[in-house]
């Protein structure tokens, strides 16, 4: 399991923070639920994921290009 902790945004539904920053928004389009990430500063998401899984996956990802 990742090292990366989650926790709710207060006053916003399905919406959490992670320890390094980044947003995930849980949102269900076309009856699916998607999660959207958006890093650090940033004021749109760079990616659309269909699992916890994923997401934590591309966060690792892009912290490894940024510190590139």
């Amino acid at each position: 399991m990742s090292a990366i902790k989650w926790r709710p945004v207060r006053g916003a539904h399905n919406v959490f923070e992670t320890d390094r920053g980044y947003i995930v928004a849980k949102v269900n389009v076309a009856e699916k639920y998607v999660y959207t990430v958006t890093a650090p500063g940033a004021k749109e998401s760079f990616a659309y994921l269909g699992s916890r899984e994923e997401v934590v996956k591309v966060i690792e990802e892009h912290m490894k290009g940024e510190a590139e």
